[in-house]
């Protein structure tokens, strides 16, 4: 079973958009808790979240101040799929796969404050607040740090828009 998280109530198909691979996909996952993670409301102009996931927990850090609530205090769907329409994919994480196809929707889960739910399974999640010194030593791990990781996702997004 995959799932797919959104925060637009979507009736019938999942159709393929442009992605941050640059290429019109259909995401899936085969972790509910992933799902989850998706079914908020992100914008991506303001660079609200950094997701990173180490194989037991999906660590999400914020970039500006309250964007956890602003992301996740609210509600979403999560889509039952069909995984035969979905492969997996290189550029993908682990749990997570691909179609280039429009997929039928099997099942809708309409979820209540995404934010309650992820509280209630905390073990899955961890939340790093902006100006905390747990996010001061969680960018001295990445690659050109807090202003680096920004500058990419900028690039990104502008290619995107291409």
């Amino acid at each position: 079973m995959l799932w797919h998280g959104s925060s637009a109530y979507i009736e019938g198909q999942l159709v393929p958009h442009k992605s941050f691979h640059y290429e019109p996909y259909v995401y899936a996952t085969s972790d509910p808790y992933y799902a989850l993670v998706r079914a908020g409301k992100f914008d991506v102009d303001k660079f609200l979240l950094k997701e990173d996931y180490d194989g037991n927990t999906y660590t999400l850090i914020e970039l500006e101040e309250g964007a956890i609530e602003k992301v996740f205090d609210t509600d979403g769907y999560v889509y039952v799929v069909d995984e035969e329409m979905f492969s997996h994919s290189d550029h993908c994480m682990p749990n997570e796969f691909i179609s280039t196809e429009s997929c039928n929707i099997i099942d809708t889960l309409h979820i209540e404050n995404i934010l309650d739910n992820m509280k209630f399974h905390h073990y899955c999640y961890k939340f790093i607040r902006y100006g905390s010194e747990e996010e001061k030593e969680y960018w001295k791990t990445v690659r050109g740090g807090k202003e680096g990781y920004l500058q990419r996702r900028k690039e990104r997004i502008e290619k995107l828009r291409g």
